[in-house]
């Protein structure tokens, strides 16, 4: 059976949802340490959804944007991520 390569599997590894994301493997695992992202843990393997990574993008996209703003510029700066716990950006 021939899969499509370009396709993405439901459930991705640290690497490649750091990939996905267009960020490093060590920001990714900060992100998930700090709850931002959820994910499942089997054993020491951390697993992320696609859907807990759309739900990130998802909630990134709406908190960092102001729909009154006319250049729609985000509210956080390179190397800065939301953090839900205590609803404030970090670095």
């Amino acid at each position: 059976m021939d899969k499509n390569k370009n396709q993405k599997p439901d459930i991705l590894t640290v690497p490649e949802a750091a990939d996905f994301l267009r960020i490093g493997r060590t920001q990714m695992y900060k992100l998930i340490h700090e709850g931002s992202i959820k994910h499942i843990k089997i054993g020491r393997k951390i697993l992320i959804p696609m859907k807990y990574l759309s739900d990130f993008v998802e909630k990134m996209t709406v908190l960092c944007y102001n729909k009154e703003q006319v250049d729609s510029q985000p509210c956080y700066k390179e190397g800065e991520f939301y953090n839900e716990s205590n609803r404030e950006l970090t670095a």
